[in-house]
């Protein structure tokens, strides 16, 4: 038990303790900014959006590295992104896209 336990201290310095703001005043086809709030070891990220609706989130490729310590926020383009409720963006890991990092409340991208 206790050769088990003496190995947990190495997982938690894995674990990215980034946290995505949840958006408000999102509108289509109107630029959002998404910001967040990043601890001193967190590493880059990529930024999805996602939605119940969706078969897989969607990749958006202008933020696929994003420096957390670059800066707190960026300017999303909603363009492409249909007006709906029940979104939230979702912060992965920029080489394994399957490895979330962090995920935003849900919100609401209403139409112009």
């Amino acid at each position: 038990m206790i050769s088990q336990l003496s190995f947990l201290p190495f997982l938690v310095p894995l674990a990215a303790s980034l946290v995505l703001n949840t958006p408000t005043n999102a509108v289509s086809g109107q630029n959002l900014i998404v910001s967040w709030v990043a601890a001193p070891d967190d590493p880059n990220f990529a930024l999805l959006f996602n939605n119940e609706g969706f078969s897989s989130p969607i990749f958006l490729p202008d933020d696929a590295n994003i420096d957390p310590h670059a800066s707190s926020q960026i300017s999303v383009s909603l363009v492409d992104i249909p007006a709906r409720s029940g979104y939230w963006l979702e912060a992965r890991n920029v080489t394994e896209l399957a490895i979330i990092y962090a995920e935003s409340a849900q919100f609401t991208i209403t139409a112009a």
